[in-house]
C-alpha cells in the first residue's frame, strides 16, 4: 500500500518550511471551511445524484435520463435557475478543493497511524529515481525520513514534523542491487555522509549529496535535476532528480 503527495503540486495555503529538521514541523495545513451547495428544489431532488450535486469539478449535475417525457417540461424548468446558483458555489468551492483534498488526505494517513502504526509508516521521499530497466520498472525515492502527524486540537491544523530523532535512509543498493549500470561501491562515501547528518528532508544540501551519489552510482544517466517536479511514470531513465514526496506505506518496504 502507498499513498503519497508530491510537494511540488502543493495548493496554496499548505505552509512549508524546507529548512526544517528534527523537532520542527515541515509541513502544515489548516482546516479548510467549505459551504454545502444549494438544494436542489423538490422536484428536481429525485432526478439528480447527490454526490454529483457536492461534486464542484463537474461543469453541471447532470439530470437523470429516467424522467419521464411529461414531467421533463417541470423538472428542467425549476433546474436551471437552480444551475446558476450551483455553479456560483462550484467555482468558490473549487478555489478551496485542493487545500481541502490535501487536508483530508492528512487526516486520513493520521488515523491510520493511530490505529495501524506498526504496519504503515509516513515519510517524506526525495531523490526520485525513474529507471525503466530489462527486470525492473523503477521509479523510487533513495532518501527517506520518517516523519509524524502531528494534530492541533485547539485549531485543527494539520503538522507534518520531522522527529527528534528522525534519521534520513539511503535505499539504493536494496532497490538497485544488480542492476547493470549501478555501482554499489562507489557511493559508499555519500552513505556515510547520509547517516551522519541530522534529518533535514527538504534542504538545499540535498543537491549536493545527491548529485555526488549519481555521479558515483550510476555508469550512464540523465544529469541531476534538482527539480520538485516529478517524471511520470514509465520514463526510460535513468532519470534522477529531488521530486519529493509525502508518502504513506507499509513498514519493511524498501528505504
Amino acid at each position: 500500500t502507498r499513498v503519497g503527495r508530491w510537494l511540488a503540486d502543493r495548493p496554496g495555503g499548505v505552509g512549508l518550511a524546507v529548512d526544517a529538521g528534527p523537532g520542527e514541523t515541515v509541513v502544515s495545513v489548516d482546516p479548510v471551511m467549505s459551504e454545502p451547495p444549494p438544494p436542489p428544489p423538490p422536484l428536481v431532488d429525485r432526478w439528480i445524484g447527490r454526490a454529483d450535486v457536492h461534486d464542484s469539478a463537474l461543469d453541471a449535475p447532470p439530470l437523470s435520463d429516467d424522467i419521464p417525457d411529461e414531467a421533463r417540461y417541470q423538472v428542467e424548468r425549476h433546474y436551471r435557475p437552480w444551475l446558476d446558483r450551483w455553479r456560483v458555489w462550484a467555482e468558490a468551492d473549487r478555489l478551496i478543493a485542493p487545500r481541502r483534498q490535501w487536508y483530508e488526505a492528512l487526516a486520513r494517513a493520521g488515523r491510520q497511524l493511530e490505529q495501524q502504526d506498526d504496519v504503515y509508516e509516513l515519510v517524506i521521499g526525495t531523490g526520485l529515481l525513474t529507471w525503466s530497466t530489462s527486470s525492473a520498472e523503477i521509479r523510487h525515492p533513495l532518501l527517506t525520513t520518517r516523519v509524524d502527524i502531528r494534530t492541533d486540537l485547539a485549531t485543527g491544523r494539520i503538522d507534518v514534523v520531522v522527529p527528534d530523532d528522525g534519521i534520513t535512509r539511503i535505499g539504493d543498493r536494496a532497490l538497485l542491487e544488480g542492476q547493470d549500470g549501478f555501482d554499489s561501491q562507489r557511493p559508499q562515501a555519500v552513505r556515510d555522509d547520509v547517516r551522519s547528518r541530522p534529518a533535514v528532508p527538504l534542504a538545499d544540501d540535498n543537491k549536493d549529496l545527491l548529485a555526488r551519489w549519481h555521479a558515483l552510482a550510476l555508469q550512464r544517466a540523465l544529469p541531476y535535476d534538482h527539480t520538485w517536479e516529478p517524471t511520470k511514470p514509465g520514463e526510460p531513465g535513468p532519470d534522477l532528480r529531488f521530486a519529493p514526496a509525502i508518502i504513506l506505506r507499509e513498514r519493511d518496504r524498501t528505504s
